[in-house]
């Protein structure tokens, strides 16, 4: 399984998924009762679109599992795609209409509408597979089957998920919000039902292991062990290169180290993940890696399946549904967490590490918390 939140105290993060197209705002309030800690909105006004979020998968992923919380704040002034996944030969998910409804569909073939009350929080469960010659989606509201589609068509790919107002329209008007997505690749997950979903960025210094003067920070300032500032180079907020930590002297078991907010979340998370940003200082390739330790192991490189070489920023991404160590997680495991940065057998040019973040996803427990009719 894997998360998405929808965004970080204090930021907008998009190593997990980019902000697409348009203006998405990012608010922690009018957020839904029992759920995360913040929402994104993607509005228009009369103006061109589209304003969505977007997720990549990996190659070859032919079956999605996804859960997200969606309302509509407005009746939208035309039929739009509010969720798609896209597939080379059609793309599958729900449209918005101006009722307004949600309707499933699969390319050009639509299915049953089904309405939806404005300023309502719903809860979206989708189940998409591609097997065979035919692409299937099954969907729930609010945890209630509704009649899905099956639909022949060549088998593809599903390359990316998006969340919005998904249309280059002129002269758009709607007002959606989201929160709480999460995403898994196993089909018996599904439906995934109610999830919480939170973020821990980077508020500190770990134990580094390096030899002064091998790492920088933003200035060209070098590092020491008794570095205890330079995790404030790193951001949550994504696109931020202007300020990074670096690794300008070849060193291969050398880090630094950075430890990452307590969480205060009641329960245990089913799956952390951590996500981040990085790039070159100039053209050509380098070498660095990300590992995740949990006070007594560490991951292998988060990063390995990128390509390290110029200024273009890389997005990691990093997924565990068990802690490095093994075993389920527990709150302690998550408040043990640190990333670490560096391991440079290439450092022409230097390796540039500029954001990250956790995003951990805690299941609905009733017990735990209190139940608000309509938003649940």
């Amino acid at each position: 399984m894997a998360v998405a939140r929808v965004a970080p105290i204090g930021g907008q993060y998009n190593g997990f998924f980019d902000l697409g197209t348009g203006t998405v705002t990012y608010s922690t309030s009018g957020l839904r009762s029992n759920g995360g800690d913040a929402k994104f909105v993607c509005a228009l006004s009369n103006a061109l679109g589209p304003v969505n979020l977007e997720m990549d998968h990996v190659a070859g992923t032919r079956e999605i599992v996804e859960s997200f919380y969606y309302m509509t704040n407005s009746a939208p002034s035309a039929i739009f795609t509010t969720y798609s996944v896209n597939n080379a030969s059609g793309n599958i998910g729900l449209s918005t209409t101006t009722s307004p409804n949600l309707r499933p569909f699969i390319g050009a073939t639509t299915g049953t509408t089904v309405s939806v009350n404005v300023g309502q929080w719903y809860r979206v469960d989708t189940h998409i597979t591609v097997s065979g010659g035919t692409t299937t989606l099954a969907w729930w509201l609010d945890g209630a089957a509704q009649t899905g589609l099956s639909v022949s068509q060549v088998d593809a790919d599903l390359t990316f998920s998006k969340l919005g107002i998904i249309s280059s329209a002129t002269n758009i008007t709607a007002d959606f919000e989201f929160m709480d997505w999460v995403i898994s690749y196993t089909g018996a997950d599904a439906p995934l039902g109610q999830y919480l979903t939170y973020t821990l960025p980077i508020i500190g210094v770990g134990t580094h292991n390096i030899t002064t003067n091998n790492f920088q920070k933003t200035g060209a300032v070098n590092l020491s062990n008794a570095d205890t500032t330079s995790w404030t180079e790193i951001s949550e907020i994504p696109n931020n290169a202007a300020t990074n930590v670096s690794q300008v002297v070849i060193a291969s078991t050398e880090y630094l180290e950075y430890a990452f907010q307590d969480t205060t979340v009641t329960g245990a998370p089913s799956v952390v993940g951590v996500f981040g940003e990085f790039a070159g200082s100039a053209a050509g390739g380098y070498v660095c890696e990300f590992r995740l330790y949990d006070g007594t192991t560490a991951t292998s490189d988060l990063a390995a399946s990128l390509t390290k070489s110029g200024t273009t920023v890389k997005r990691f991404k990093g997924q565990q549904t068990t802690a490095p160590s093994g075993g389920a997680w527990t709150t302690n495991l998550v408040n043990s967490l640190r990333l670490r940065f560096g391991f440079s057998s290439d450092v022409t040019p230097n390796p540039q590490f500029s954001s990250a973040v956790i995003v951990q996803a805690v299941p609905f427990v009733s017990s735990t918390y209190a139940l608000s009719s309509g938003v649940i």
